[in-house]
């Protein structure tokens, strides 16, 4: 996996979810932005294995977990909005 530029384990921006992004999914380094309704399959072209290097990079990197039981990870990562605010949301759980 790529490295990642993102400085700031405590917060996270659109920008950082953007660096995670071009780490997992190298067709993305020429991307300049990322918008919240950028569908990350359809529009950048993330399949399924890039998803799941994605998850995993989160969770390395935020030092976060998802939990396939309580949140809708199909959903989460339709669009970069919608996962970026699952990450904002598991910032603030308790690690199991």
């Amino acid at each position: 996996m790529g490295e990642c530029a993102v400085k700031d384990r405590r917060t996270i921006e659109m920008t950082d979810l953007l660096d995670l992004l071009r780490g997992v999914f190298e067709p993305l380094n020429t991307l300049d932005s990322l918008a919240p309704d950028t569908n990350l399959h359809r529009d950048i072209g993330l399949d399924s294995l890039g998803f799941v290097r994605l998850q995993v990079a989160i969770e390395d990197f935020y030092g976060v977990r998802f939990d396939p039981m309580r949140d809708d990870l199909a959903q989460s990562f339709e669009t970069a909005g919608s996962l970026l605010a699952l990450v904002r949301d598991l910032k603030g759980r308790p690690l199991k």
